[in-house]
């Protein structure tokens, strides 16, 4: 994701997600709460949690979402 970029809020009412980042740092925010997540760190959506991500790092951030059950 590129310096500055985010996600809109939206929700997975199917299926949980694992955000892994590689490198760089995210902010996810849900109603609930905000989390930070820099290089090494992972946060588990679960389904139907509305949430967004946001690059909050100074440069790109690289990160992987593992969907279960997998999207189709």
């Amino acid at each position: 994701m590129e310096e500055g970029g985010y996600g809109t809020s939206h929700s997975h009412p199917d299926s949980e997600h694992f955000l892994l980042v590689i490198s760089g740092e995210l902010e996810l925010r849900n109603d609930r709460e905000i989390h930070r997540a820099p290089a090494g760190a992972g946060v588990l959506v679960y389904p139907g949690d509305v949430h967004e991500v946001i690059n909050v790092n100074q440069g790109p951030t690289e990160y992987y979402v593992i969907y279960s059950p997998p999207r189709k």
